[in-house]
């Protein structure tokens, strides 16, 4: 994709595991300097993971205060990758 981006040519990818979705929109935003958004919402692909990373906090709270844990500290939160299945659009 980046290769593609470098020399203006148009792109299709597609990524298998979603472990690797964010890594690759990561990657071509940073290199690329371009945004993706979601093809089928339009919602940014940055909001999409400050969402999953407050969602992945609450979560943990909660299952800590179910174990009877405290936290002390969170720390900064990987987000979950999209599913392979949501069409990322980069402009």
């Amino acid at each position: 994709m980046i290769a593609a981006e470098s020399v203006g040519r148009v792109r299709f990818a597609m990524e298998i595991d979603p472990r690797y979705c964010d890594v690759v929109i990561e990657r071509v935003r940073r290199l690329a300097g371009i945004q993706a958004t979601l093809a089928d919402t339009g919602r940014s692909f940055n909001d999409l993971k400050t969402e999953r990373i407050r969602h992945a906090r609450e979560n943990l709270r909660t299952a800590a205060s179910l174990l009877g844990l405290e936290i002390l500290s969170l720390g900064p939160l990987v987000s979950k990758p999209p599913h392979c299945a949501d069409l990322v659009r980069f402009s």
